[in-house]
């Protein structure tokens, strides 16, 4: 009878213990999901808005200096490209492939300088950034800089946010339809496709974008 019983105690302490392992490799599992999520990853596919929000702090550090700890997330959704009219952001954005790549708006607050694309030593102030996250390649396609907010108070329903209309689009050009062969990832023929380091540079607000050098198995 003692002999059933130790084997019963063994028997329990190894479901136990299998239990206990499960639980571990869970947390671990979640915690390095949320782990790829920071800079330098190679796409925010399954991200929540808070965690592209926080990404995007991370960019902006590493990018142009301004610590995480200088700036606030006031927004981050999900965001189609064609609404950036009715959010007063822009021209509608456009794709030069077949797929179109899911996309996060992020507005933060802070104090930036921004390194100008193309003159070495100079930077651009401002306390507010909208920036627009391809998920695909956790690259921006989009950046707005403002000084007052005026940019955003459609966007963040912010109607204390003064006015500001230098750099608005008065009208935005009729895109003409065209018939689109690459698909997402492809690299256009006769251009060099953009490296890492490429990315680095703040992007105006772009008409037609040329896609990102991203392998066509990430397209989820």
């Amino acid at each position: 009878m003692k002999k059933h019983s130790n084997v019963f105690t063994l028997m329990l302490l190894a479901i136990g213990t299998a239990i206990g392992l499960i639980i571990i490799m869970a947390v671990s599992i979640n915690t390095n999901k949320v782990g790829t999520y920071g800079y330098g990853a190679t796409d925010l596919v399954g991200a929540s808005p808070e965690q592209v929000g926080e990404f995007a702090q991370q960019y902006v550090e590493a990018q142009h200096g301004t610590t995480k700890s200088k700036s606030q997330v006031l927004l981050a959704r999900p965001i189609e490209g064609d609404e950036l009219p009715a959010l007063e952001l822009g021209c509608p954005l456009s794709f030069a492939a077949i797929e179109t790549p899911p996309l996060m708006l992020v507005i933060l607050k802070g104090e930036f300088k921004l390194n100008t694309p193309g003159v070495a030593g100079t930077r651009t102030e401002a306390n507010y950034l909208a920036y627009i996250f391809d998920l695909w390649s956790a690259r921006p396609v989009y950046l707005r800089a403002s000084k007052t907010g005026g940019h955003f108070r459609k966007a963040l329903n912010d109607t204390t946010l003064p006015l500001e209309t230098q750099g608005i689009a008065l009208a935005c050009p009729t895109e003409v339809p065209y018939p689109k062969t690459l698909h997402y990832g492809d690299s256009v023929p006769g251009l060099t496709p953009p490296t890492a380091s490429s990315s680095v540079t703040a992007l105006a607000t772009p008409t037609i974008l040329i896609p990102s050098p991203v392998p066509t198995s990430q397209i989820r």
